[in-house]
């Protein structure tokens, strides 16, 4: 329908899931529904997606704050720099 820079928008019916891949290859996201408009968001994301995703209310700032305090954000990014440092 329309096209904004790389971006081409499209008219959807019944989205079961969309898949994301940044160019940089820092964040992979996956939206699987559950039911109706909502669903799952699975996988990594950095620290510029995770802006993003708050800014559009995708995720709250209470979720953020509970990743951040379990630790959970802390590990999967130095699991990141464990594996790039090993591929060089």
């Amino acid at each position: 329908l329309a096209q904004i820079r790389d971006i081409t928008f499209v008219k959807a019916i019944d989205v079961l899931g969309v898949i994301y891949n940044s160019r940089s290859g820092n964040t992979r996201l996956r939206w699987r529904q559950i039911t109706g408009t909502l669903g799952r968001l699975t996988g990594i994301a950095s620290l510029n997606s995770i802006v993003n995703l708050l800014e559009s209310k995708v995720i709250t700032r209470e979720y953020v704050e509970g990743l951040i305090s379990s630790g959970a954000a802390l590990a999967q990014t130095q699991g990141r720099e464990q594996r790039e440092s090993r591929e060089e």
